[in-house]
């Protein structure tokens, strides 16, 4: 009778973990975007259970008004002759993610699965797409097998069959390494992961974005010094600082340099040396390396592009990446001044951080941790309310926003 109990709950488990899989992963198939459908199907069950008022006010209300804003870009392109929609789609878009969200939660409560399941859920499915990574670097034949099912995004300029960049079964997938790193040292000072499986998942998610995007690599820091920081002022408890000394930060310290060792002796012998400095090696070469390496310089050109002209510093071009402009940018902040202008973006910005902010006071580290790595990744491209790390912050937003109002209605 007691494993017969038990099923049900892994059941549904196992459900909210493919769903997450499907939707933060949104992989590109040949037969089109899975991840579209199942955030369909728990958007229409979040309208199906009802949005409670609060909700509406504090998330509808502003997305709704970005919305208008995004609509107002589209209309500005048009007149600019660079017809698009890009905008008012990428809001679309989050207003179904944020309903997904919401749908999931409500099922999550119905099924007993806890905030702290949730995330470790979250944090499985990217560190199955890493696990994937890391296999298909080991065995071409399955990197050719998996991609045979995915979209080659032959627009694109990355070609995900051959050369270094990998993607597993999801795409822009670099900001979800910091991310996950995030979620892994919360559920550690929890108590949810012991040291040897935090340790493991350190390694992995890694050793993996090395070949999925070097940006990630440079923004792992983030959740790694914060957590730290935070480990080392938490009312000075020396318990706390102990425990991460001892646990993360002195093993760390002693298989960095065997880890850096084995990764590059691996990735020299597969790709060759140009591939080590190609994914990390320039970050040793100082600043010279970084230069030479041309990420820093392609940001610092896409940054200065902005609509400096009258009026459309006011108005904007409409521009959101979605038709020829020039000059090209793919800096998030900048396109959207470029849609709409600078008082616009302003407070197309503004509505978009008080959602995001609603749930901080609830978890500092958590919410704290990936809005700073949105917020650093928005410089180089839009990924504040689109892309991998977003769709999971989405998720734990939501979940933590709801908690917090349903238990306080439970109180009432």
């Amino acid at each position: 009778m007691l494993n017969t109990e038990k099923k049900p709950a892994f059941l549904y488990s196992f459900l909210v973990f493919f769903s997450i899989l499907l939707i933060v992963l949104n992989p590109y198939t040949i037969f089109g975007k899975p991840g579209i459908f199942i955030a369909g199907i728990f958007a229409f069950y979040a309208l199906l259970t009802g949005i409670k008022k609060t909700f509406f006010l504090n998330f509808g209300i502003p997305i709704l008004l970005m919305l208008v804003l995004a609509t107002f870009g589209a209309l500005s392109s048009f007149l600019n002759g660079i017809p698009q929609i890009n905008h008012p789609l990428a809001v679309i878009s989050l207003m179904i993610m944020v309903l997904a969200a919401y749908g999931i939660f409500v099922y999550c409560k119905k099924k007993n699965i806890a905030i702290d399941d949730l995330l470790f859920l979250i944090l499985l499915v990217i560190a199955l797409n890493s696990v994937i990574i890391l296999l298909e670097l080991q065995f071409s034949s399955l990197r050719v097998f998996i991609e045979s099912f995915l979209d080659p995004l032959s627009g694109g300029s990355i070609d995900y069959a051959e050369g270094y960049r990998l993607r597993g079964i999801g795409a822009g997938l670099s900001i979800s390494i910091p991310a996950a790193l995030t979620i892994a040292f919360h559920l550690f000072d929890r108590g949810k992961l012991n040291a040897f499986l935090l340790l493991i998942l350190l390694f992995t998610l890694l050793a993996s974005v090395v070949v999925i995007g070097r940006t990630g690599i440079i923004l792992s820091i983030i959740p790694i010094g914060i957590y730290f920081l935070m480990s080392l002022f938490r009312r000075f408890k020396i318990r706390s600082i102990l425990k991460t000394l001892f646990f993360v930060v002195m093993p760390l310290l002693i298989i960095a340099p065997l880890f850096y060792q084995y990764i590059s002796v691996f990735f020299s012998e597969m790709f060759g040396d140009d591939f080590v400095k190609y994914a990390f090696g320039f970050l040793l070469d100082g600043s010279s390396g970084i230069e030479e390496e041309g990420t820093v310089g392609m940001i610092a050109e896409f940054i200065t592009v902005l609509p400096l002209e009258w009026p459309q510093a006011l108005t904007g071009y409409g521009f959101y990446g979605g038709s020829f402009f020039y000059p090209w940018t793919d800096a998030g902040y900048n396109r959207t001044f470029l849609s709409i202008g600078f008082l616009f973006g302003f407070i197309f910005y503004i509505l978009l951080f008080y959602m995001y902010l609603l749930p901080f006071k609830i978890n500092k580290y958590l919410i704290g941790s990936f809005l700073l790595i949105l917020s650093i990744a928005e410089i180089k491209e839009p990924l504040l309310f689109s892309g991998v790390a977003s769709r999971m912050f989405i998720l734990i937003l939501i979940y933590y926003y709801c908690e917090n109002n349903y238990l306080k209605t439970k109180k009432a």
